[in-house]
């Protein structure tokens, strides 16, 4: 029992004699990145890619009723934004507060929620797109709903694709005021999981 215990203190210190500090803030070297890479894999990599793979494989229900769309992906959207989304972020702030590496756990939360949060929006324009071919300039493919999504959390807007109808319009005003609450609140909610404790 000794024996692991000094083997976890001899990591720690192996780890901080690898870091350098900046600005209070502990910036891993070269060898302290390539040692943590497995559980970054396992913390945002795969959780990422399976939000992607899961929302790429949810229906589109195309051809449906423009209303019946509405409601249904806007008790979507609450039931991913309002029950699943702060659910893990909870989780993410126990972890960050706990984590022996709290910096980079914060990245991997943050990764990970960004990913879902531009699957929710990428699958409800895919939704839209299958269902009235004209709401936006591009057919809604699954590339270009993804793309659309990030060009409108980014605040780029090429104006390459851009909504048409109603229906796309409410939703992308609904995607740019829950990017404008969702970043500020997530970003102070893990920045001060990782904040020191005094």
């Amino acid at each position: 029992m000794g024996s692991s215990t000094s083997e976890g203190s001899k990591h720690a210190r192996a780890f901080d004699a690898a870091s350098a500090a900046m600005g209070g803030m502990r910036i891993p070297t070269l060898v302290g990145v390539v040692r943590y890479f497995p559980g970054f894999l396992i913390g945002a990599a795969v959780p990422s890619l399976v939000i992607v793979v899961a929302f790429s494989a949810a229906p589109t229900f195309a051809g449906g009723n423009p209303l019946h769309l509405l409601i249904g992906e806007t008790f979507f959207i609450i039931f991913w934004l309002a029950l699943v989304f702060p659910l893990y972020l909870n989780r993410q702030v126990r972890r960050i507060a706990t984590s022996e590496h709290p910096q980079a756990t914060w990245i991997e939360a943050l990764i990970v929620l960004g990913t879902l949060f531009l699957a929710i929006f990428a699958h409800i324009y895919r939704v839209l797109g299958g269902a009235d071919g004209a709401s936006f300039t591009q057919t809604m493919d699954l590339l270009n709903s993804y793309y659309y999504s990030l060009t409108v959390l980014s605040t780029i807007g090429f104006g390459d694709i851009t909504p048409l109808t109603t229906n796309a319009k409410v939703f992308t005003m609904a995607q740019i005021l829950c990017d404008l609450a969702l970043i500020g609140f997530v970003l102070k909610v893990l920045s001060s999981a990782r904040a020191p404790k005094d």
